[in-house]
């Protein structure tokens, strides 16, 4: 396993309840959501294989939604199952990214029922803003797409409206709820060195980051 799937199952076994694994993770950069799922499971076994089945699991529900409900030919749909980024990244190595997928993937299958359950989807908004400091950020461009839809469709019917501000409410709530634990990584960065960090290097590294994650194409060495 890498450094950080076993950090994060780490903190988890070392906490001996909710509270302390919330101090214990409040400076990661992410929200608690993957640790949480990860809680439970170490009250009953400390090896780290558990986390991997754990990970396993949200990755064939994954590959379960994509499957049932993505709109495209279902070749394409078992072709994406079986692409690098399912099959690897968000499967074989496990971090909280996986979250954030079926989170997303939740969301979109759901989209289509907005106007009936409102609620519904706005816990998974709620939910996809604790995944990771990348779901945050999904959550809300999809919270506001939704707003936008509901705005400019002119749905403003009494009976709507409050099931409606609920869901508005529960949205917003989750985006502070995330906020406030990501506001811990400010300790982190506060001992970084600035000087270094805004190196010439760093700054061309991190410009290259987009072309290397769209485009991960193994490198021509041993």
């Amino acid at each position: 396993m890498w450094r950080d799937e076993i950090h994060a199952w780490q903190a988890v076994v070392a906490s001996d309840s909710l509270v302390e694994l919330a101090a214990n993770v409040r400076t990661e950069g992410h929200p608690g959501l993957w640790f949480a799922v990860l809680y439970p499971v170490s009250r009953v076994t400390s090896n780290p294989v558990a986390m991997q089945f754990v990970h396993l699991g949200i990755a064939l529900a994954v590959a379960v939604v994509v499957l049932l409900a993505a709109p495209l030919p279902i070749g394409w749909r078992a072709l994406f199952v079986a692409g690098y980024f399912p099959l690897y990244e968000y499967c074989a190595i496990s971090r909280d990214y996986a979250l954030g997928a079926l989170l997303l993937f939740a969301f979109c299958a759901l989209y289509g029922a907005r106007v009936r359950r409102p609620l519904l989807l706005a816990a998974v908004l709620f939910l996809l803003a604790q995944a990771s400091a990348a779901a945050l950020i999904l959550s809300f461009a999809l919270g506001l797409m939704w707003f936008a839809d509901e705005w400019s469709s002119g749905r403003a019917a009494p009976i709507r409206r409050g099931p409606a501000v609920a869901a508005l409410g529960l949205w917003l709530l989750g985006i502070v709820v995330s906020v406030v634990q990501l506001s811990g990584a400010r300790l982190v960065l506060q001992s970084f060195d600035l000087q270094e960090t805004l190196e010439q290097g760093r700054v061309l590294d991190v410009l290259s980051t987009p072309w290397r994650g769209c485009v991960p194409l193994p490198r021509l060495q041993l």
